[in-house]
């Protein structure tokens, strides 16, 4: 996969030296928790599967209720026909489940509790966190270098993206969020789906398809990626034109075999838990597509997207490039990005809790980034293709 192994250990060492320096005080006290808040709940696959061989999540809930405050009410589970299930799904447990692994050995080894909460593990999360937003920054770069971004110019805004935004912080300081397990998903997704309609390989095909369903997997509401395809693919026109060329029914099968295979964990778990495929978690909680907060989520002192991220304010002139370049990409980026801030915006808690910034968006940084080096190569003449 990894076609220039320098880069992506490069990327890895410098990601560990800052993660290092965030979370110790001059190297005397360490931090010591990283499963914390909606993480708990994406984690806590692991302890319930691998531990305690059970998808009911009664014993995980009881053990995080005994490390909390009196007044713990465990917002992350829910009882399903006497069976205490975890409203969210299991993608970001999978992607934390090496790292898992190796903290249960060392634990073991070491004569440590293998109890799945042990500093080790919650060490094991945090490498969890660099480790994959380095995978995200290569698959990034590898995403601006496919649409011509020069090199130099790829890794700067790569770099950028992720020290001038709450990138940062889902990736160092809340590794245990879903956030930046989605974001290496869905860059990644964009890259070979790019791939695909550039150079019409079957392997990009089917790795994009593989990886929408673990973009599912990890937080259901990404499956919104898919209407960026048509940006990527050259605009509306080009998308209409080029899938009916391109998708063949052999391939078409062969890709949804994979969608589902992605998804087949959380189906299982679904069905042992309750005798059906599909769950829905989220009791009492919605969207209120009526009464979207727009203003409020993108310019609000409480969580305004682009007051505590001014970084994306790029965007808009990066915009104006793109439409003096292609009017069609930028009717299908405007289209994008005008409906997930219409449907997050319309999420019953449209601040989304205790966090840094907007933090669904930080999921889509990759393509954001994507078009503001696109901005930028437009202003210096490059043509991109």
């Amino acid at each position: 996969m990894v076609k220039k192994p320098g880069l992506f250990v490069s990327l890895t060492s410098v990601l560990l030296l800052m993660f290092v320096l965030l979370n110790s005080d001059l190297f005397t006290k360490m931090r010591t928790i990283f499963i914390d808040g909606d993480g708990s709940g994406h984690y806590a696959y692991l302890p319930a599967i691998a531990l305690n061989h059970s998808v009911d999540f009664t014993p995980v809930y009881e053990a995080e209720k005994s490390r909390k405050s009196a007044d713990y009410v465990g917002h992350n589970y829910h009882n399903e026909h006497g069976v205490t299930i975890n409203k969210f799904t299991c993608g970001t447990a999978l992607l934390q489940s090496p790292f898992f692994g190796l903290a249960y050995i060392i634990s073991v080894l070491f004569g440590l509790p293998p109890d799945g909460y042990h500093v080790v593990f919650q060490y094991a999360v945090g490498l969890a966190g660099v480790f994959w937003l380095a995978v995200g920054l290569w698959f990034l770069i590898q995403l601006l270098r496919l649409w011509r971004i020069e090199q130099k110019v790829a890794i700067g805004f790569a770099l950028a993206g992720t020290l001038a935004t709450n990138l940062f912080f889902y990736g160092f300081v809340n590794p245990s969020f879903s956030h930046v397990y989605s974001f290496v998903a869905i860059t990644a997704f964009y890259y070979y789906s790019s791939g695909f309609f550039k150079k019409q390989q079957n392997a990009d095909f089917y790795r994009a398809a593989f990886l929408l369903g673990l973009i599912v997997i990890i937080r259901p509401v990404n499956v919104l990626s898919v209407l960026a395809i048509p940006f990527l693919a050259g605009g509306f026109s080009s998308f209409g034109k080029q899938i009916f060329h391109l998708i063949t029914w052999k391939r078409a099968g062969r890709a949804a075999l994979l969608f589902l295979l992605a998804l087949s964990p959380q189906i299982l778990i679904n069905y042992l838990q309750t005798g059906r495929l599909m769950l829905d978690g989220y009791q009492n909680e919605g969207f209120y597509f009526l009464q979207p907060h727009l203003a409020d989520f993108l310019i609000s002192y409480k969580k305004g997207w682009f007051v505590y991220t001014p970084f994306m304010l790029l965007i808009l002139p990066a915009m104006y490039m793109v439409y003096r370049r292609s009017v069609g990409q930028f009717a299908a980026f405007s289209f994008f990005l005008v409906v997930i801030v219409y449907v997050f915006s319309s999420w019953w808690n449209w601040f989304y809790g205790d966090s840094f910034g907007m933090r669904p968006m930080v999921d889509y940084y990759g393509l954001f980034i994507l078009v503001i080096a696109m901005g930028y190569q437009g202003l210096k003449g490059v043509r991109l293709k």
